[in-house]
């Protein structure tokens, strides 16, 4: 197919249509044939006249089309929503379009033979010109994120794309504005972590308010029914003979006070463990143990045998992680043994549970009703550590909790 602005008709392919043309003429004309030379001659010259006539209105409608489609081009090069730069190879601008000019806040005729890393903070100068090197040895198109500032000393967060043209003598770069986009995510991360700050607070708050109810049940509910329980188990070796109804009254009342003292013990424990107070050790040992007789499944516990050092809070979160896992596993899994194994390397503690359940497709962790795998990534966040969830449905499920011995900076 041919170009629209290429003349479609040669001198050679003219001719004849000119000849074909005069002689219309000279029909309608009713002229005689023509013998002499001079005639033949006269008519070369009209053919030529007409064949050039052509010619030049072939022309004319070739530069319209031309000028329409570099008006086209212009408008689409100029008014597109990015900008467009050609670069010499010392980085200096060659062209650029309108929305490139806007973006640095300058009119385009200020522009030409100016750098553009005239439009980049000092600091970031190095950092565009390994850039620029890497664009000039034409390896291909590279892409990186710069910061730059216009005219107006205004911050542009730019992605731009740079390649070298087809004479090697330039290269042409496009800058798309993300600063909004920057901003935003920006925002949203600081709203992140103010959130998790916000969860950690309150995991602090009530790790504190759930020691301070399990000290007062223990002090006064817990002693309270205890001196009451030694009360009447003196009545009721005293009644044992002479007042046999009287006994088998506190004996009854000895076994209420002992559901009691069970109950209050199980609300301690599940408010704030006093075995934890012996450390981490001894209360995985005792959580695994626990489980296990109350819920008949079977637990497979491997441990350092070293106890491990670290704070109050790390070891909490982690006995409260384990708790969650055993509840999952109790609720959903319909597993019949459970894995667990604590180790560290000096630097981190790593805690692994594993079932033989059920387990679940990846997507079920992100309903809505999925707070207890939430709550966990929400205290392996909040301690700047790693959860890892492998799970393949009929195949079981294997949390994987990786946290720093000691507390960093940002804590």
């Amino acid at each position: 197919m041919k170009p629209k602005n290429e003349i479609s008709g040669s001198p050679k392919n003219l001719r004849q249509p000119a000849r074909d043309h005069l002689d219309e003429q000279a029909a309608r004309a009713q002229c005689a044939p023509i013998e002499s030379d001079a005639q033949k001659q006269l008519q070369e010259l009209h053919v030529h006249q007409i064949e050039l006539e052509m010619q030049n209105a072939e022309l004319q409608q070739a530069r319209t089309n031309s000028d329409v489609n570099l008006a086209r081009y212009t408008d689409l090069y100029d008014f597109a929503p990015i900008g467009y730069f050609t670069l010499d190879c010392d980085g200096s601008i060659l062209e650029v379009n309108l929305t490139g000019a806007t973006l640095l806040r300058t009119e385009r005729s200020r522009l030409s033979g100016q750098p553009l890393s005239n439009f980049i903070a000092p600091e970031r100068q190095p950092e565009f010109r390994n850039f620029m090197r890497k664009v000039m040895l034409g390896q291909g198109k590279e892409i990186h994120e710069m910061g730059f500032l216009n005219a107006e000393n205004e911050p542009l967060i730019a992605h731009i794309e740079a390649t070298m043209d087809a004479s090697g003598k330039a290269c042409r770069l496009v800058m798309l504005d993300i600063t909004e986009r920057k901003q935003t995510e920006e925002a949203l991360r600081y709203s992140r972590e103010m959130l998790r700050h916000m969860v950690s607070h309150q995991e602090h708050v009530k790790e504190d308010e759930r020691k301070r109810i399990a000290r007062e049940i223990h002090d006064d509910l817990g002693q309270n029914l205890l001196a009451l329980r030694l009360d009447i188990a003196m009545l009721h070796e005293r009644t044992s003979q002479h007042h046999p109804r009287l006994h088998r009254k506190t004996a009854a009342a000895l076994e209420q006070i002992d559901t009691t003292l069970k109950a209050v013990r199980t609300a301690i424990n599940n408010l704030r463990p006093t075995v934890l107070d012996l450390g981490l050790n001894a209360a995985i040992e005792w959580l695994v143990k626990d489980f296990q007789q109350r819920n008949g499944i079977r637990c497979t516990l491997i441990m350092d045998e070293t106890e491990f050092a670290l704070d109050d809070e790390r070891a909490t979160a982690l006995f409260r992680i384990l708790q969650e896992s055993f509840n999952n596993v109790l609720r959903h899994a319909n597993a019949d043994h459970v894995r667990v194994e604590v180790r560290s390397d000096g630097a981190s503690i790593f805690m692994t549970i594993g079932d033989n359940g059920v387990g679940f497709f990846p997507g079920c962790r992100r309903k809505a009703n999925s707070f207890g795998l939430l709550g966990i990534t929400e205290r392996v966040n909040a301690l700047h550590g790693r959860l890892d969830i492998d799970s393949c449905q009929d195949k079981g499920t294997c949390l994987s909790i990786s946290l720093p011995l000691k507390s960093s900076g940002a804590d």
